[in-house]
């Protein structure tokens, strides 16, 4: 794997994604993701000082990213600056269903807790009146959910820990889902490093 050590502020090229190059921030510096088409890009990026920042390349792309606070973690989309520790690794992948980066994983020192194993999972059709969903496994660290291919907002939703059939986690919304419209999930499980 290669590593390249950007020290001004750029834009990402898909060469440099499409090969999995790991990209090293300079302190101060900012780094743009590009739009790319497919969902099996993934960029690593370090910072390996203060103040360095990730941005969308193009208006309209997003960035997903963990809400503060919350069990499971909200994620949602903004298209302003990431900002990231001295230290910190990030990894972020490319869904071309909710047209933007996600985070699928984190770590920053002295933490030993990471977020990973980003899954997408289809977990049910609306029919105009079912508002709960049972997710693929209990203890979901973050979640990002999808009606139709729109992205929900964090307080149209909730997660109930175990509540769902055998255990698994629960997504509950707080409109039912039109009859067709697919629900997709994307989740985060919590791992320690």
């Amino acid at each position: 794997m290669r590593t390249i050590t950007v020290g001004a502020t750029r834009a990402a090229t898909i060469r440099e994604i499409r090969g999995g190059t790991v990209l090293v921030l300079a302190p101060s510096v900012q780094l743009n993701l590009p739009k790319v088409v497919g969902d099996d890009y993934i960029v690593t990026i370090k910072s390996s000082g203060a103040s360095c920042a990730i941005r969308a390349q193009t208006s309209g792309l997003e960035i997903g990213e963990g809400a503060t606070s919350g069990s499971p973690l909200k994620l949602t989309l903004s298209t302003a600056a990431v900002t990231l520790l001295a230290g910190e690794v990030r990894q972020y992948v490319w869904s071309d269903s909710v047209g933007g980066w996600l985070l699928i994983s984190r770590s920053c020192p002295p933490s030993t807790v990471r977020l990973g194993s980003l899954e997408p999972a289809l977990v049910g059709t609306g029919n105009g009146a079912v508002v709960n969903f049972d997710l693929p496994s209990a203890g979901v660290a973050a979640v990002m959910v999808a009606v139709a291919g729109a992205v929900q907002a964090p307080a149209d939703y909730s997660i109930s820990a175990g509540a769902g059939t055998g255990g698994v986690d629960r997504l509950v919304m707080g409109t039912a889902p039109s009859a067709g419209q697919k629900v997709v999930v994307h989740y985060l499980l919590k791992t320690t490093a």
